[in-house]
């Protein structure tokens, strides 16, 4: 398991995507299901940005059950409408946030985006820029 830890690395758009949010204000949460050792590696691999943490360890709650979700509303002080909820698993990253009454995208990096799929964190940044002009 600490090699496969040790292996994991962030996709090339993570950084640039995060950074600019981060910049703009637009406040970040991270949710996922994960093992407490899993974790750690999030803190490694993103130290420089400030999160609201969901991870299915500290919460006692996996995606899609509905606390997950209830605490990243309650962590966060937004309404469900304001969460733009981004994941690479349908059920629990855009079924289950967008039946609590989040908007989301699935993230599906192998197809073009389209409908309510993203290929990329860069369409994220393209969605958010076209709400901030109508």
């Amino acid at each position: 398991m600490q090699e496969e830890l040790a292996s994991l690395t962030l996709f090339d758009d993570v950084l640039p995507a995060l950074d600019i949010l981060a910049k703009q204000g637009i406040p970040l949460a991270i949710c996922s299901n994960l093992a407490k050792p899993y974790g750690v590696v999030i803190d490694k691999l993103l130290p420089q940005f400030k999160f609201s943490r969901h991870l299915s360890y500290e919460i006692g709650a996996i995606k899609p059950d509905r606390e997950i979700y209830e605490s990243i509303v309650a962590g966060t002080g937004s309404a469900p409408g304001q969460i733009l909820f981004i994941g690479d698993t349908c059920l629990a990253d855009y079924e289950g946030p967008t039946e609590f009454g989040f908007r989301a995208k699935h993230l599906v990096r192998s197809q073009p985006s389209e409908g309510n799929t993203i290929a990329s964190l860069k369409d994220v940044l393209r969605l958010l820029t076209h709400q901030m002009t109508e």
